[in-house]
């Protein structure tokens, strides 16, 4: 299942309507489109996956932090910020070919769902990162107070 928004025009609308619009309504691929929160929660949260290999430096990604929330394993690229967010063969796989993403999905029943949640609930949750902010002022402000 293909879900979100994708571009119309320019190079990744071509993209789009050459690589991926055809293959839409076969194999069991289906597009449902824009989703909202709940929808977005609903569909991790069933899914055995989060499939996304990035061609990007993404520099944070709250999707993949959302995919974790709901204990399901991200598959990605490693690239931006990826490699501080999953823990290859612990909350997913980061891949670098179509090969390695095929092992990936037939290692998934080798990550505890229980796990990727934990994950996002110590690193990505409100309580987690105000915490680091605190950290990061109060060290910044002790730096400054010793000049």
């Amino acid at each position: 299942m293909i879900a979100g928004n994708h571009a119309e025009a320019g190079h990744e609308g071509t993209y789009w309507r050459r690589e991926i619009e055809p293959w839409i309504g076969r194999d069991g691929i289906e597009y449902v489109g824009p989703v909202d929160d709940v929808q977005k929660n609903a569909l991790l949260g069933q899914a055995e996956a989060m499939v996304v290999p990035i061609q990007w430096d993404e520099p944070f990604g709250i999707v993949f932090a959302e995919a974790l929330a709901c204990g399901t394993p991200v598959i990605s690229c490693p690239r931006g910020a990826l490699p501080e967010i999953v823990r290859p063969g612990v909350d997913g796989f980061l891949i670098r070919s179509i090969e390695e993403g095929c092992e990936a999905v037939a290692r998934l029943g080798t990550i505890d769902r229980a796990v990727c949640r934990r994950r996002a609930e110590e690193h990505f949750s409100p309580r987690a990162v105000v915490a680091r902010y605190l950290d990061l002022y109060a060290r910044m402000r002790a730096g400054l107070a010793r000049r």
